[in-house]
């Protein structure tokens, strides 16, 4: 009958393993499963057979000089809990239970399981859920939550298991926006990662340089020294840029009004004629082309007289004497009326 539900194996006691009363719980279940009760001779039997050697030779020594066969199951039990649980300090058990409050990982289940625990050695008697209440709202480790409670319970009597499901449930709502904020954040975070690649495929305003993006170059706070403007150097100075894109649409246009019509070029055998400025006779290099002040500060003085010549060119080319007056970047981007680049030839006559 013993062994007709359980085995007899699990009922040896170990001290390290669980404590006294929940062996003796289930002891008692298993005294009820194969209908054995508590005074009946052969449920003393059985607890002796399965309680292990250990615990039987702490029997003996506790029984001494009698013998365990001759003492009831109830006394046994009792001494075998006066041996294994010390007597308890009410105030000090108390005490551990009134400071017990929510650790940082810890769930609402896993806090109140921990309450419940310790309020078993407190003998609160029909305290216990008025007491496992009160210590549940003030350990709450969230304030939001703590606030939630104290003004329900301002409003209405709050009971345990209230107070209990409220914390269940704001447990849950935060554990969803904190899983909504961390897509959110990290969505945001492909987002700017992909402008970041963006910049760094682009060459910086700053430096002109590639591999990183305008608020990571370390010219930043640098004052170009062409514009003197903070925040760039003279490589990528725009403004230097702007003065040669001008010189290069005003080069351009003066090119457009020297060349011939499309038909009247080839009316006159794919031939074209450049007229350009000779050098002045104190044999200074010749200029064709200059800034507005150069000459307004040129019609201000009495200019020298000049020549004219006229030099002939392929159609689409310059001569060498009017690339010289040009830089190379301007005379790289400059486009014939038919949208050519124009190259440039030597001169088939020199007039000076």
């Amino acid at each position: 009958m013993a062994s007709a539900f359980g085995k007899g194996e699990d009922l040896n006691y170990d001290e390290n393993e669980e404590c006294f009363d929940a062996y003796l719980e289930r002891l008692e279940q298993f005294f009820v499963a194969n209908g054995l009760k508590l005074e009946d001779d052969k449920a003393k039997a059985v607890f002796l057979t399965v309680v292990g050697k250990k615990n039987h030779t702490l029997l003996m020594d506790l029984c001494a000089p009698a013998k365990p066969r001759e003492k009831k199951l109830e006394e046994l039990i009792d001494l075998m809990r006066t041996h294994f649980v010390p007597k308890t300090n009410v105030i000090a058990e108390r005490y551990k239970f009134n400071t017990r409050s929510q650790q940082e990982n810890e769930s609402i289940c896993e806090y109140m399981a921990s309450l419940r625990k310790l309020a078993a050695t407190c003998k609160f008697g029909t305290f216990l859920e008025d007491a496992l209440r009160d210590r549940f709202v003030c350990g709450v480790k969230s304030a939001e939550l703590r606030d939630r409670l104290l003004n329900v319970a301002h409003t209405k009597e709050l009971t345990l298991a209230a107070a209990y499901d409220m914390g269940l449930a704001y447990e849950v709502t935060k554990h969803n926006a904190q899983q909504w904020s961390q897509k959110t954040f990290k969505a945001n975070a492909i987002a700017r990662s992909n402008v970041k690649k963006e910049e760094r495929g682009k060459p910086c305003y700053r430096c002109a340089g590639h591999g990183h993006g305008p608020g990571e170059c370390r010219f930043k706070d640098v004052e170009c020294r062409v514009c003197k403007k903070k925040g760039h150097i003279a490589k990528a100075c725009r403004s230097q840029y702007e003065e040669r894109k001008d010189k290069q649409t005003k080069w351009t246009k003066h090119l457009d009004a020297r060349d011939p019509p499309k038909d009247s070029r080839r009316e006159e055998g794919r031939s074209n004629i450049c007229t350009g400025r000779t050098r002045p006779p104190e044999k200074q290099p010749a200029v064709l082309y200059t800034s507005e002040k150069e000459t307004q500060a040129a019609s201000a003085e009495p200019q020298p007289a000049q020549e004219r010549v006229e030099v002939k060119t392929k159609p689409g080319f310059v001569s060498e004497y009017q690339a010289g007056n040009i830089s190379d970047l301007e005379l790289f981007s400059m486009k014939t009326a038919e949208g050519r680049k124009v190259g440039v030839v030597s001169l088939v006559s020199e007039g000076f």
